[in-house]
């Protein structure tokens, strides 16, 4: 993790944490799993530290622009019938 000076302020994205204030910006990483079960660790730069938050606040364009294939289409909103 390596941290700069620069802070943001989120709004309304969560609502358990809708207003956080002061958010560090920086370079962090964290772990996630694909679909078929693999561990991927993801490094992401100039991202919101956003405490004590699950959900994540990775920029779909900054990964469009490293290469990334991303599907945004929440798992909740796919058909079972397909």
């Amino acid at each position: 993790m390596e941290l700069t000076e620069r802070k943001a302020n989120i709004i309304g994205f969560n609502p358990e944490f809708a207003n956080r204030k002061d958010c560090r910006i920086g370079t962090f990483m964290t772990v996630t799993k694909t679909q078929d079960g693999r561990n991927v660790v993801l490094v992401y730069h100039e991202g919101v530290q956003n405490k004590d938050c699950s959900t994540s606040l990775l920029s779909e364009f900054q990964m469009w622009e490293y290469g990334c294939i991303v599907d945004s289409t929440a798992s909740t909103h796919l058909r079972a019938d397909g």
